[in-house]
């Protein structure tokens, strides 16, 4: 189950706000500021100490959606592509640059303006709440840029919800934390929730009703704006393509073997000598090991990262797709840095696979298949806000769940126990 985040700690996910602020979505723990027949702006306290102030909209039109509603957001990665080789003029909110790719959908980028949803907040409650010092804002940044961390998280807290939150790194005391969460409805319309805290203490006057009710007014026509402007169709394309899902298949008992440093790794185990590698100067092969990376278990993206980089491959491979863990055999890559070095990567892996060959006997050996279907380790199924038992408790040990290529074993199991006791061979031809 997921640990709780440290008291008076900011949330980074998504998973994080449901655990610190659990009526996050529902209508309890909310003072109601002003009720509209289709929209709402509500307020609470956090356990960090701010002040969350959230907009809650029904009924937003969006046009040409797509067929499924996790989908609806792209990745911030995507988004900063888009405003630099297809700006809009009139996006000035939209200024980023990425910093640093964490994985598909997590990043650090910088931003040179706030969001027209935190200055309409800061418009609305600058007006109202006179005690605040001059020059400062509630929500939005006094100095800009500013470096944040926005993640997208597809299927979660429900199947087909889709939310992006961000986190600033500055300054806590003063660091945004502020999260939008879609959900479809059964109409085809959309739910829009969206949450921003403020350190400051807001108490607004009794003639603030009016200006509120044309604050949610202005939110909903910049909900319509944001979710069919004009550069989503090219921008939910390039999200489908980005990245490529690789599986590693065919293999038994043991796992595969990584080329050898020997006295510079003080590597351990049984060396494989074979002499199809000594052009490449990849001649001697070690059975591959976890604690290589400083890990406890196998997962493909840690083995691929090893294999790259004494391959001489440029590319890199990530465990997680847009917030959901995939299983130990999957891992993800951006498809133009893999179609770079595919061949290279081909050629260097036949090298493991004859090293395999003799080192273990037999004809089966570790492959490489590429454009699988993600499988994630932590499928979402039903509410978590409703749920007893919360999503992380779906690993547990249990009933193996067969698929259409793999039994998927609970990560308890361990990986070698899992592939060894059931394996089916894929029908895709592999790359390598």
């Amino acid at each position: 189950m997921k640990v709780a985040p440290p008291e008076g700690t900011r949330p980074d996910t998504i998973e994080d706000w449901c655990i610190l602020v659990p009526h996050l979505l529902s209508q309890e723990g909310w003072q109601t500021l002003v009720q509209k027949p289709s929209s709402a702006l509500l307020q609470s306290r956090s356990p960090w100490g701010d002040t969350l102030i959230k907009c809650l909209l029904h009924d937003v039109v969006v046009l040409n959606p797509p067929e499924n509603p996790a989908y609806l957001l792209v990745r911030p990665e995507t988004r900063a592509w888009s405003c630099q080789c297809h700006p809009d003029p009139a996006d000035v909110e939209e200024v980023r640059e990425v910093r640093e790719l964490h994985a598909p959908g997590a990043c650090l980028e910088n931003f040179w303006a706030d969001w027209p949803w935190i200055r309409l907040c800061d418009t609305l409650f600058g007006v109202l709440h006179s005690q605040r010092p001059p020059g400062t804002l509630c929500f939005g940044h006094s100095a800009l840029p500013v470096t944040t961390l926005e993640r997208v998280r597809r299927n979660f807290p429900e199947m087909g919800d889709c939310s992006l939150t961000w986190r600033d790194l500055g300054d806590q005391s003063q660091a945004l934390a502020c999260m939008l969460l879609c959900r479809r409805q059964e109409n085809g319309h959309y739910t829009v929730h969206f949450v921003m805290g403020t350190s400051e203490r807001l108490q607004l006057p009794s003639r603030a009703a009016h200006a509120i009710r044309l604050v949610l007014d202005a939110f909903r026509c910049e909900a319509i704006r944001y979710f069919n402007r004009p550069q989503l169709t090219l921008e939910r394309e390039r999200d489908r393509t980005l990245y490529m899902v690789l599986s590693m298949t065919s293999f038994g008992l043991r796992l595969p073997l990584i080329p050898s440093l020997g006295a510079q790794t003080g590597e351990t185990g049984q060396l494989t000598n074979i002499k199809a590698g000594q052009e490449l100067g990849l001649s001697t092969w070690v059975p591959y090991d976890p604690v290589m990376v400083g890990s406890g278990a196998f997962h493909l993206a840690e083995y691929l990262c090893l294999f790259f980089r004494r391959a001489g491959v440029n590319v890199r491979a990530y465990q997680f797709l847009d917030g959901q863990e995939l299983l130990p055999y999957q891992c993800v890559v951006q498809r133009e840095e893999w179609n770079a070095a595919r061949d290279r990567f081909k050629s260097v892996f036949a090298l493991q696979k004859s090293a395999y060959r003799r080192a273990n006997g037999g004809t089966s050996v570790p492959r490489i298949v590429e454009e699988n279907a993600p499988r994630f380790c932590r499928e979402v199924v039903g509410s978590f806000l409703n749920e007893v038992r919360p999503q992380w408790d779906l690993c547990k040990p249990g009933p193996e769940l067969v698929h259409q290529t793999f039994l998927e074993i609970p990560d308890a199991v361990g990986f070698l126990g899992g592939f060894a006791e059931g394996r089916r061979c894929r029908t895709l031809s592999p790359v390598c």
